[in-house]
Order: C-alpha cells, then structure tokens, then sequence
C-alpha cells in the first residue's frame, strides 16, 4: 500500500481539527468582552440587561458552536 495518499489524508484531517479548534479559540477572548464586560466600548447588550445576561448569553453561546459542530460531523464525515 502506497503510503503518500495515506499522507494526505491525515493532512485533511488534522487541518479540519485544527481549523475547529481554532474556530472555538476565538471566540474565548472575544465574546466575554463583548457580552459580559459593560464597562468596555464593545460592549453588545442594551441598557436594560443585566451583566449576568449577559453571562448566560455567553455561556449559550460557547455551548451552541460545539453542539453544532458534534451535530454537523456526521455531514461532513459524509462529504
């Protein structure tokens, strides 16, 4: 058995698991500022929200892209 194509395919893999990972290493820096931190000049939420909200906001949200994502390997296991 050729070991080039098996190369190649461990590449996909290991690109598609990075660019995963990376797509949830954004968001931990990024999203408490803009949702939980009122004192910053980003921040997202009205007047009329409380900061602990915004802190279930914030944990939805980090909740929601891993379950999208658990639900979507199927597909893309498939592709």
């Amino acid at each position: 058995m050729d070991e080039r194509p098996r190369g190649k395919l461990l590449l996909v893999i290991l690109s598609v698991v990075f660019l995963d990972l990376v797509g949830i290493g954004i968001l931990i820096p990024v999203v408490p500022i803009l949702l939980a931190g009122s004192s910053s000049p980003f921040y997202l939420l009205p007047a009329g929200y409380t900061k602990q909200t915004g802190y279930i906001l914030l944990g939805r949200l980090v909740t929601i892209y891993p379950l999208c994502q658990f639900l979507a390997a199927a597909i893309r296991g498939q592709l």
